[in-house]
């Protein structure tokens, strides 16, 4: 099914962000560009003791499936044999085994381990500021009208098609519309990190998607991961219609304030002294200037510091954007900044208008993230809880990392392991509580 349909603009507001850009699905795990298309095994799964788990393509691994399960967290990937069957490895014990799959089971060795979930897939497209952009809706079994979640993407240039995701919610009575962004997998347009462009896509798709006869026109909610977690708040500001937010390692500090954790997070990491600490600070704060002119004004100044700065020993370990201003030349970081949309106000902060906003909102952060402050951006939040009663929960997964997932040492190596504490099946409860709520 192909439809178009459009919305209206923004009032007012023109912000950009290159600030997340190293997040990686931003979040989730290993999403890259990935054909308009959807295997046969793609969707949800329930074994016969009531454990939910999702299978989806994998953007980075040739003919593999990957696996999230929904109910404990462990990840696995799937992946053909000579046989036409299926190798199922769990990365968590390293373990394989043997599995075949058809249109509705999963068996080993004959034996049930899980059936397929009667969800309803339908691939779509729609239109958003003349640009064309590829979507899907995953409903579950019946007729509806159904509570439904949209998707508010990070700041990396994976398709929503390599995720497990829109899978995750519909077990639970919620349908799910995800959309991949302009420049991203099957949508047209050009890529952008641009404020405005991305809340009017995403405006855009909830009028499209509430149009759907399956969907609940009056129970939307927004799941906004990494640079969406600046995104979903934007988006509720322009609606009344939007019940929640779902929010993944979601910064409320400042774009510069989170651009000056990205870049010094490894330093301190990494146990840099207090002289060197110092001396990117001078860095970051030059770069800073330069982006506050639009890349204009500084550049003097910050080549007198990238001459005097580039061999320590720090400068190879400085992430953010004085990563790229070190690197490149400054044509290279021009064009750089004009391919990813340019910048954000540096001095923007979300807190003031998350402040204005009093629906349901639930926070996933991740205490080992070196892409967002959590501990400030925690603080910040608990004091409008404590002090303003907001309807808000944060919930902090000490292990995890920014795509909220724990590794483990394996032969000396560092290799993934498990989604950390189960957070998709705690946020599924979550959402099907407040739609439920709202409903009454």
């Amino acid at each position: 099914m192909a439809t178009t349909r459009s919305g209206g603009a923004i009032p007012g507001r023109s912000k950009t962000s290159c600030l997340m850009r190293q997040s990686h699905l931003c979040l989730l795990i290993l999403l890259l560009n990935a054909p308009f298309s959807l295997a046969e095994i793609t969707g949800g799964y329930q074994t016969p003791n009531g454990e939910l788990f999702t299978v989806f393509p994998s953007g980075s691994e040739k003919n593999t499936y990957r696996v999230w399960n929904i109910t404990n967290g462990l990840i696995g990937r799937l992946t053909p044999d000579q046989n036409d069957g299926y190798v199922w490895k769990n990365d968590n014990s390293q373990q394989s085994s043997k599995v075949m799959i058809d249109a509705s089971t999963i068996r080993r060795d004959g034996e049930l381990i899980a059936r397929k979930l009667p969800f309803n897939l339908e691939q779509v497209e729609f239109e958003s500021e003349g640009t064309k952009l590829s979507g899907i809706f995953v409903f579950p079994q019946g007729e509806g009208p159904f509570p439904l979640i949209t998707y508010a993407h990070g700041s990396g240039k994976g398709s929503i098609f390599n995720s497990g995701n829109p899978y995750s919610f519909p077990a639970f009575g919620i349908a799910t519309f995800f959309f991949d962004k302009r420049g991203v997998g099957s949508s047209a347009g050009r890529y952008t990190q641009n404020f405005e462009i991305l809340v009017q896509d995403q405006l855009n798709a909830i009028d499209f998607a509430r149009a759907h006869p399956k969907v609940d026109a009056d129970q939307i909610a927004i799941l906004g991961v990494s640079l969406g977690g600046w995104i979903a708040p934007l988006s509720a500001e322009h609606r009344t219609d939007i019940k929640a937010l779902l929010i993944r390692v979601g910064p409320t500090v400042s774009t510069l304030e989170n651009d000056r954790w990205q870049a010094l997070s490894p330093l301190y990491e990494k146990g840099y002294d207090a002289e060197a600490i110092a001396q990117a600070t001078e860095v970051v704060d030059a770069v800073h200037f330069i982006a506050r002119s639009n890349l204009k004004d500084g550049w003097r100044e910050f080549k007198t510091l990238k001459r005097k700065y580039r061999k320590t020993a720090w400068a190879k370990d400085i992430a953010g954007m004085p990563e790229a201003f070190l690197e490149h030349s400054r044509i290279g970081v021009k064009t750089y900044f004009w391919w990813s949309g340019g910048f954000s106000d540096p001095d923007w902060d979300p807190m003031i208008l998350l402040r204005t906003l009093d629906i349901p909102i639930r926070w996933t952060f991740g205490g080992k993230d070196t892409q967002v402050p959590t501990a400030r951006s925690v603080e910040l939040l608990n004091h409008e809880i404590e002090h303003n009663n907001k309807p808000w929960e944060i919930h902090l997964l000490p292990e995890a990392d920014h795509n909220l997932v724990a590794y483990k040492e394996l032969d000396g190596e560092k290799v993934l392991s498990h989604f950390s504490q189960a957070f998709l099946l705690d946020e599924a409860l979550w959402l099907k509580q407040i739609f439920e709520a709202s409903g009454r």
